[in-house]
């Protein structure tokens, strides 16, 4: 696929350009124009090192229908991904479901944690094409035992009723094989 091989060598020519990571805004319009032609386009956000990683990076990526940005892959990198538009279809070669299939579903508003050399992919499925967010790092300061797993999570789920205004509901959270602590919470 032309378009992930020109991300990959993209990506690469950053490599040696590593920045320290600040905070910053990076405003996004959703939906991102798409590729037609080879039904994926990525859009680089940031790259660069930060405490806790000694490298990090971000992209948005749109996919449309029927299209994967690669084949089922692993890596030592640690990832989370979250749907921004659209929907589109996990492929997890590692986790079938009871009927034998690999796929699960994800839609807007729910994401994923991937742990390091995780096999996956995914393929858009509706109409409209999927726009999601990946975040992507390596670090050394995790645990050996006791690691995080693969998770999907949905941001967008209805408080319970009995929770307190000014709890934050949590997502997930424990060390992984980068990290001491990775923790999510949704909040409004």
């Amino acid at each position: 696929n032309v378009a992930w091989l020109s991300y990959i060598l993209d990506v690469r020519n950053k490599i040696n350009s590593k920045e320290r990571l600040t905070s910053r805004i990076i405003p996004l319009t959703i939906p991102l124009d798409p590729d037609e032609q080879t039904g994926w386009k990525p859009y680089h956000q940031f790259r660069g090192t930060a405490d806790n990683a000694d490298d990090f990076s971000c992209h948005v990526s749109v996919l449309v229908q029927g299209h994967c940005p690669h084949p089922p892959h692993t890596h030592p990198e640690e990832e989370i991904l979250l749907m921004l538009a659209g929907e589109a279809n996990l492929i997890l070669p590692q986790m079938p479901s009871s009927d034998g299939n690999q796929e699960l579903p994800l839609r807007r508003g729910q994401f994923v944690y991937y742990p390091s050399h995780f096999p996956h992919t995914l393929r858009a499925v509706s109409p409209k094409p999927a726009n999601y967010l990946m975040f992507k790092w390596l670090a050394h300061s995790g645990v050996r035992n006791g690691q995080l797993g693969f998770g999907c999570f949905d941001a967008l789920k209805p408080r319970n009723e009995g929770a307190a205004e000014h709890e934050l509901p949590l997502l997930f959270e424990g060390p992984t094989g980068g990290m001491r602590k990775l923790h999510s919470h949704a909040t409004t």
